[in-house]
């Protein structure tokens, strides 16, 4: 077909290898524009896959294995679904046939058909309606402007008309691991398969990839290519500790070599690449240096350090100033549970705050200067909402989104003109299913609401039976959940609070009359309680620095949950009535750490933290008695929850490349799995109080990498 042409919804343009809806384009391969074609001249009409491969792959030799990833590729960039497909329909043994309708050039209405008609008199609405709308808020905008209505520091209006386009398909870039080359010319990133990681190299132009580091089973991220373009750093990370060894290697590939060992987060490189910094985390002393040292990683210094609660965001990268002269980090306060966005000085050491806006503890991910010097663009979220695109005005301060949708955004990284941004785009859905325990492959599905956040949580974070026939769990959109009860005999939904982003960690008394969870609506995060139904709420903690994790007895007396005390986090108990706590073990633990009762209510789990002079922190189980308090075993690892029969502890964990419950046993034994999902992974789950059933969260999560321009 020659020119554009529209499929569906779609625009189809084969000259620059783009398709787009309502005005956002999706890049497509080479290849995959060349099967869409075919598919498209031949009109509803059967397509063999040995006529796809000659048409495409000429004088190639290709496996069929070649044109299923292009197909798959194809239906994830136009949305379409396998099992109920709208575009492309696979006939087996066949081939494949595009079964969405064909128009050639703009839309219009071809032979007078029906369905076109109708297509076009919605478009046309549409068009009005927008018009119309448009005119409203001119009108409306211009009306405040000129009666002189306060301005906050953070503006929303008069957003600049991005351009977007997907630069992957595949759903697995890893943790949002992207950088763009300083020439704009080439996309890095970390590629999640099976469990392991490796670093690729997509020309943008072709669409043609490399894979530069091959895949390990180490955590690789953090990646930052050097002003010129020669080499690349990336930090690699071995076992579950939050340390990590910074490393560089050349760009287009070759061995990598050590820069520095026991870093936190990602590295900032220097306008000239000569220096680089980083951050390292002082345990003990609960400190966070940043470290600063030449490109090699020799002549190490500390620039500044800040000691708990005062934080830096090793969550994020750091950015040095165009002119080499302050880095720009995200950083934090625990108390307030704040994050802020502070440059440090860096012949002086001095910080300064770069925004008078404050974002949420955790709220404030990476940072990258405009080459000019004019800005900084930063990916953050204000509560109850996603991870966004920023940009933030130097030296006024003045934050403004530059995206605001229901996705989430990961990384940032920019073109050494400024004029293109490569992030991640990233979005997740869920589905809570039910089944016995003894059975948990024979599960039945019980929500269905689609691109749901239901249940979405760590382990048992997000979800809690009540009873044997209700379930309560977290739902919202992006950060924004509140707790919702399910009857499952009724098949209803309704939500128990109204406090967006706020409220989480549900956990029912065995004795169904109760709900507790953690409430951030007066500002820290703290234990409260609810009846079954949603009222009566009652504020059981007052902790001045958060209490994010707890878990009850099987009695349902006793509370077990974290706390931060004189820089460390300590396992508590107290009475879930309310009243005085008492250290449960001296140990440190994470902040999703609390003590977990065995199903007899005879002994109590905690996962601990144990610090190492050299190499990384280690992950521990202890088991105790409950009674006497003693020792019972030391497992290495975290894990969520005994079985049952208390014959083992469960956690979630890798099988065969996807998330799923696990079992390890606390005799001999090797590991096993509880569950064996291969297309979904098992995110969060709940056993009921008498140990017969089971729910789990069921997670479908996709990034891609995005490329962003005219955002000026």
């Amino acid at each position: 077909m020659d020119g554009s042409f529209h499929i569906g919804p779609w625009l189809v343009e084969p000259s620059v290898n783009t398709v787009s809806r309502n005005g956002t384009p999706v890049h497509l391969e080479p290849k995959m524009m060349s099967v869409l074609v075919c598919l498209a001249k031949a009109k509803n009409t059967v397509v063999s896959k040995e006529r796809l491969i000659d048409e495409v792959w000429k004088d190639t030799f290709v496996t069929d294995d070649v044109l299923t990833r292009c197909i798959s590729e194809l239906r994830k960039a136009l949305e379409d679904d396998t099992k109920e497909p709208h575009i492309i329909q696979t006939i087996p043994k066949r081939g494949y046939r595009l079964i969405a309708d064909v128009i050639s050039g703009p839309p219009s209405v071809p032979g007078g058909r029906l369905t076109s008609i109708v297509r076009s008199r919605w478009w046309l609405a549409g068009t009005l309606i927008t018009l119309v709308a448009a005119l409203i808020y001119v009108t409306v905008f211009r009306s405040r402007t000129r009666n002189g209505s306060p301005s906050g520091p953070v503006t929303n209006g008069e957003r600049p008309t991005l351009k977007t386009v997907r630069l992957t398909h595949s759903g697995q870039v890893a943790g949002g691991q992207v950088a763009i080359s300083p020439d704009g010319k080439l996309l890095y990133y970390v590629y999640a398969e099976n469990g392991r990681n490796s670093i690729r190299i997509r020309q943008l132009s072709s669409g043609s990839e490399v894979t530069v580091l091959p895949p390990t089973e180490n955590a690789i991220g953090g990646i930052v290519v050097t002003p010129k373009g020669e080499d690349l750093y990336f930090r690699e990370k071995v076992g579950d500790g939050a340390l990590a060894d910074l490393k560089l290697m050349p760009a287009l590939g070759g061995a990598p070599r050590p820069v520095a060992k026991g870093i936190v987060g990602s590295v900032g490189v220097s306008p000239d690449g000569s220096r680089i910094a980083f951050l390292r985390l002082r345990e003990r002393a609960g400190a966070w240096d940043l470290v600063i040292a030449n490109a090699d990683g020799s002549e190490e210094r500390i620039l500044r350090s800040r000691v708990e609660p005062q934080e830096y965001n090793f969550r994020g990268f750091l950015s040095w100033s165009p002119d080499g002269k302050t880095i720009a980090i995200p950083a934090a306060d625990s108390r307030g549970e704040k994050s802020e966005l502070v440059a440090v000085d860096v012949a002086s050491g001095n910080e300064r705050s770069l925004t008078s806006h404050v974002w949420p503890q955790w709220g404030l991910g990476d940072v990258a200067w405009l080459p000019d010097g004019s800005g900084l663009i930063v990916n953050a979220r204000d509560r109850g909402e996603n991870m966004q695109i920023w940009h933030v005005q130097e030296p006024s301060g003045e934050a403004r989104r530059l995206t605001s949708d229901a996705s989430a955004y990961y990384t940032v990284s920019l073109s050494a003109d400024g004029n293109n941004i490569v992030t991640t785009q990233y979005s997740v859905s869920t589905t809570i299913w039910t089944s016995d325990y003894r059975y948990p492959n024979r599960a039945r599905q019980v929500t269905f609401l689609p691109r749901a956040r239901d249940g979405l949580g760590t382990g048992p974070a997000g979800i809690s039976w009540l009873g044997t026939d209700k379930l309560v769990f977290t739902s919202g959109p992006g950060t924004a959940a509140d707790l919702w009860l399910l009857d499952l005999r009724a098949g209803e939904r309704r939500r128990l609070t109204d406090h967006p982003g706020q409220d989480f960690f549900p956990i029912a008394s065995p004795d169904g009359k109760y709900i507790y969870y953690s409430s951030a609506k007066t500002g820290q995060p703290n234990i409260w309680r609810i009846d079954a139904d949603g009222t009566n709420p009652l504020q059981l903690t007052y902790s001045t620095t958060g209490v994010y994790d707890h878990h009850l007895s099987p009695d349902g007396k006793n509370l077990t949950y974290t706390n931060q005390e004189k820089g460390q986090i300590r396992p508590l108990r107290m009475p879930s009535a309310g009243g005085n706590s008492e250290v449960v073990l001296d140990a440190e633990v994470s902040p999703d750490g609390a003590p977990v009762y065995s199903f007899d209510g005879k002994r109590i789990m905690v996962p601990t933290i144990v610090s190492q002079e050299h190499g990384p922190e280690l992950r521990q189980t202890v088991i105790i008695d409950v009674q006497s308090g003693a020792h019972l075993q030391t497992m290495n690892g975290e894990f969520y929850s005994f079985t049952p029969d208390g014959t083992g502890l469960i956690f979630v964990g890798k099988y065969k490349g996807t998330n799923n419950l696990m079992v390890r046993p606390l005799g001999k034994g090797a590991p096993y799995p509880l569950t064996t999902l291969s297309n979904e992974e098992a995110y969060a789950f709940a056993i009921s109080s008498d140990g017969k059933q089971l729910a789990v969260v069921r997670a479908k999560d996709e990034s891609d990498a995005v490329l962003i321009s005219d955002f000026h």
